[in-house]
């Protein structure tokens, strides 16, 4: 493998770009334990993933699921602890709202290995 030169650099993944994918990581393990699938979308506009349930007979239903994720590693909780706030632009919001099928909002706490989900 060739050595960079001096004063060039590659990109890098940094540890945002690991805890996104931990976070889409998390919740596709459950929707395929509970015998669904999952797809990941190629460019991200505001949907990460796209989840396909299926009947007792096995047959693909014919509505889906969206998730939006946020992942972080410095969770803040309302005051009482009953909620996790998180910022969420405008954009984002009017999107998921126009959206037919339904929007999960899945924040990822990377440091408890934990999705909350509105």
């Amino acid at each position: 493998m060739p050595k960079e030169r001096r004063g060039t650099s590659r990109k890098k993944r940094t540890r945002e770009h690991v805890i996104a994918d931990l976070g889409v990581h998390h919740v596709e393990g459950a929707i395929l334990r509970c015998g669904f699938t999952a797809e990941r979308t190629v460019y991200d506009y505001g949907l990460d993933l796209y989840m396909t349930t299926y009947g007792p007979d096995g047959e693909a239903e014919s509505d889906g699921v969206l998730f939006q994720f946020k992942a972080t590693d410095h969770l803040v909780f309302t005051a009482d602890r009953s909620a996790v706030i998180v910022r969420v632009g405008r954009a984002d919001l009017n999107r998921w709202l126009a959206e037919i099928y339904p929007v999960i909002l899945v924040i990822y706490d990377a440091r408890s290995d934990v999705g909350y989900w509105l």
